[in-house]
């Protein structure tokens, strides 16, 4: 981890200096197609401005942006947690374009795949800045209240209301919550052992063409189940790249071997060679023609 020291000196709450005993950390997003911290740096050192966080990960590099000092009071979190807790704020993609007064954002398919590697690399520098300001402070990661979302920290009444960072992972359709970023930052510590996969479920990757009840189709389940397991909030919005979670019982993976062919698979798995199409169907493939190490599903027989 990188951290580039870049204090607000003329902001307000630099002058103020005003000596904060750190009980949390806030993880923001920004909100804005902004990847960039110097943007910040250089908007918010002005003796007019209030608005500071103290770290700031930019998203084209992931690096951390020290605006403030770490245990003097920012102005991040519009309420009682200006007071309490460090906040981090992540630079988000330059190609999402936001709705007018509203948390959610358009972006083309295209732009998916730069957005998530973006969103990925802000996160994976919080964790590790997390981890840092943890060990330095002394602050437990899984305790009550000590690492939060600006949403999360607007249900507890400290925070105004926003809805990030998750509304960011969420659209992206990455498997990113709160949660999970409580027990990165632990594993980083060396505090609990990294989650494994729950054997439950197997991990589907949208591709492009994909609609949920397509999908259900394919593996056997009913699209609303998908809905309700993957918190999707609008049904008709998924995206290549996506990851959907399908019942392990449902679903048949098969790995290519050297000799395969999509004949040989489909006369193996589904009991004729001449179901081959629907392999190619179920795996949208715009050509039958398949490589050793390929992961395919197999349709239901």
């Amino acid at each position: 981890m990188k951290i580039i020291e870049s204090l607000l000196t003329k902001n307000t709450c630099f002058r103020i200096n005003k000596k904060m005993t750190v009980k949390g950390l806030m993880l923001h997003s920004i909100g804005c197609p902004q990847p960039r911290a110097n943007v910040f740096a250089n908007g918010w050192n002005d003796p007019r401005k209030e608005v500071a966080v103290h770290g700031f990960i930019d998203g084209l590099t992931g690096d951390v942006w020290q605006f403030l000092p770490w245990d003097i009071c920012g102005w991040h979190a519009g309420g009682a947690a200006n007071l309490t807790h460090i906040g981090v704020e992540m630079g988000e993609p330059d190609c999402v374009r936001y709705r007018p007064s509203s948390a959610t954002f358009i972006i083309k398919d295209s732009d998916r795949p730069a957005a998530i590697a973006c969103a990925q690399r802000t996160y994976n520098a919080a964790v590790e800045l997390f981890a840092y300001l943890c060990n330095r402070f002394d602050l437990d990661p899984l305790a009550d209240g000590v690492i939060i979302g600006h949403a999360e920290g607007h249900a507890r009444g400290i925070a105004s209301n926003h809805g990030d960072p998750e509304h960011l992972w969420r659209q992206l359709g990455m498997s990113k919550t709160m949660d999970g970023f409580r027990r990165d930052v632990a594993a980083k510590m060396g505090k609990v052992e990294v989650e494994k996969p729950d054997s439950n479920y197997t991990d589907y990757v949208v591709r492009s063409g994909d609609t949920l009840s397509g999908i259900g189709a394919k593996f056997g389940v009913d699209w609303r189940e998908l809905v309700k397991l993957n918190n999707i909030v609008d049904p008709g919005l998924i995206y290549p790249g996506q990851h959907i979670r399908i019942p392990s019982a449902k679903v048949t993976m098969y790995t290519v071997k050297a000799g395969d062919s999509l004949w040989k698979i489909a006369k193996e798995q589904l009991g004729s060679g001449v179901r081959y199409k629907e392999i190619v169907r179920a795996n949208n493939m715009s050509k039958a023609i398949i490589y050793t190490g390929d992961t395919l599903i197999i349709p239901k027989k």
